[in-house]
């Protein structure tokens, strides 16, 4: 194990270039946070069933998606999911051996967050 006298330490500008390298980064995270203020956002949680003999049951790894952007999500083993969406978007949701499910976000949700009951 090394002893305090062999250690190797930072220059004081060193750490100054640093900081500054990080700050950097901070506030173009923050710059992206205020355009996102001005669009509401939501976050939309609900289940993926089928009634197989009346009885519903969850639909695992089904993708539930926002309809012309890469964001998306799976469902669990259960069926449960939750995924932030924009005002006005459309979620698709899509199993292997059924057809897709399209839902529209509606432009008028004020709350943050919302469960979803569709059948």
């Amino acid at each position: 194990m090394a002893s305090l006298k062999d250690r190797k330490s930072i220059s004081f500008p060193g750490c100054v270039l640093i900081v500054i390298f990080f700050s950097l980064f901070s506030t173009q995270s923050v710059k992206a946070q205020s355009r996102m203020d001005s669009v509401h956002v939501a976050q939309i949680s609900g289940k993926v069933i089928t009634a197989e003999n009346n009885n519903p049951v969850g639909i695992p790894y089904a993708v539930v998606a926002v309809v012309g952007t890469h964001r998306g999500t799976f469902t669990d083993f259960n069926g449960f999911f939750s995924i932030v969406v924009r005002n006005g978007e459309t979620l698709v949701f899509s199993v292997l051996g059924f057809k897709d499910a399209y839902y529209h976000v509606p432009d008028t949700l004020s709350r943050d967050r919302y469960t979803l009951f569709r059948y």
